[in-house]
């Protein structure tokens, strides 16, 4: 249901997005932030997702004063 999934599945000659490089990126990241209490927010952008693999170019982490 998502609006850019022809995006993901691959359009205009593209080939498909690695949709379990994106799984695995979203369940390491709730893991991390699961690990660590302290973390109140936490944003990945952009990734760029290819054919094979997944890469976030930036991060932004926001931590607990307390």
């Amino acid at each position: 249901e998502i609006k850019a999934r022809a995006v993901l599945d691959g359009i205009r000659g593209q080939a498909p997005a690695d949709k379990n490089a994106i799984c695995s990126v979203i369940l390491k990241v709730a893991e991390f932030v699961a690990a660590n209490p302290e973390i109140e927010e936490l944003d990945l952008n952009p990734m760029f997702v290819y054919a094979e693999g997944v890469i976030a170019v930036d991060a932004r982490i926001v931590i607990s004063a307390g």
